[in-house]
């Protein structure tokens, strides 16, 4: 769920920014999915599988994705989604082609997250006709981004925003904040004129700030995210497991655990970041011809 989520990001998010510039290599970059779609040159739809279709079996298939120097897709693995849709999907997305990703001239692998969207087909005088004018296929983050979102079932809306409650999803970003609001607060400050009222406009700014957590807008965002990747019947046992005793506890230690895993991250990554540098400056002699990063190890 989100909470697991943030989890992971805090973790991800406290090993030191510098460690990440130095190992990230020029061979490969990370591009966002949308960006991406930007560069498709030639896309083949995915096939619904005819049990799925029969089955009733909606849902989006994330794929994680490195796409080759020529625009090839080199790699490609299954994240999440219905397993019922996923051959189809990767079997798909195997095919597409994109434009090569330049980075100061030259080409580069792109690290992506590709999107496929599986929903029914309407009655043929309202159908919602993807790319090709197939019904009832796939369809993909990239194909519908410049298309207005549709509204949110009555019914889903409801339940998501009844687990939201019961997940105190706003408690749960406020704490985010609050954890790394130093951070922001000293970025601020020096950005900010040395002026009588200076500590007096960070603070007030940080503290509007963090209010953030609990805004409608904030909110409204979730609930299209679970909208988007979630079923009503999903929603729901989610709802009836965060209400069992499990649930609960899981939702009270949760706190804690953010707490605590940024120290231990931050340590583990710290200790992993030298091993890690060791190892590249040996597998990339221009780490070696360039800069201090291998010299310092």
């Amino acid at each position: 769920m989100l909470r697991n989520k943030m989890l992971v990001c805090l973790l991800l998010l406290s090993i030191p920014v510098t460690v990440a510039a130095q190992t990230e290599g020029p061979h490969r970059i990370r591009v966002g999915g949308n960006v991406q779609a930007a560069k498709m040159i030639s896309q083949v739809q995915p096939i619904y599988p005819a049990e799925a279709k029969r089955d009733r079996i909606t849902g989006t298939v994330i794929l994680h994705a490195v796409i080759a120097k020529d625009g090839s897709v080199q790699e490609l693995q299954y994240v999440s989604g219905p397993e019922e849709l996923m051959r189809a999907s990767m079997d798909a997305v195997r095919q597409w082609k994109y434009q090569p990703t330049l980075l100061q001239g030259a080409p580069v692998e792109v690290d992506t997250t590709i999107s496929i969207i599986y929903t029914l087909g309407k009655p043929a005088d309202t159908a919602d006709l993807p790319r090709g004018g197939t019904r009832d296929v796939g369809q993909t983050d990239q194909q519908s981004e410049t298309q207005p979102a549709k509204p949110i079932d009555p019914q889903l809306k409801a339940d998501i925003a009844q687990l939201i409650q019961e997940l105190h999803v706003g408690d749960t970003m406020t704490q985010v904040i609050k954890m790394n609001i130093g951070t922001i607060r000293t970025k601020l400050t020096e950005s900010l004129p040395d002026t009588l009222n200076r500590d007096v406009i960070v603070k007030e700014f940080v503290g509007k700030f963090i209010e953030i957590g609990h805004s409608p807008e904030l909110l409204d965002a979730l609930e299209e995210l679970y909208a988007k990747y979630l079923t009503d019947e999903q929603v729901k046992k989610a709802i009836e497991f965060y209400r069992t005793d499990a649930g609960e506890q899981i939702l009270a230690m949760q706190g804690k655990m953010m707490e605590e895993v940024q120290p231990i991250a931050a340590r583990i990554g710290s200790e992993k970041a030298v091993a890690i540098i060791k190892e590249l400056c040996s597998e990339y002699p221009e780490l070696q011809e360039q800069g201090n990063t291998c010299k310092n190890q």
